[in-house]
């Protein structure tokens, strides 16, 4: 199963049931896909070209505080994050 946090402009930006620490985000469109340490902000893995890696990155960082909480909200009885 893979949540679906957000979608915007053709972007699904999601995150696996079973997930792993650091806080991170999976982002798909068509066969281009990138993953995002939303904790430390860097990219893991990339295959979008520029121009959508910028708009990835635009969507994600107006959009962090959401992706964040939804993660916590989601893996708080995994991880014990503070409510």
């Amino acid at each position: 199963m893979s949540p679906t946090v957000l979608r915007k402009n053709g972007f699904r930006f999601y995150f696996y049931s079973n997930e792993h620490i650091p806080i991170h985000i999976h982002v798909e469109k068509w066969d281009r896909y990138m993953k995002y340490d939303l904790e430390n902000n860097h990219i893991i893995e990339n295959n979008f070209k520029k121009i959508e890696e910028n708009e990835v990155l635009s969507i994600m960082f107006k959009n962090k505080e959401k992706l964040i909480i939804s993660w916590k909200n989601y893996f708080n009885k995994k991880y014990n994050y503070e409510k």
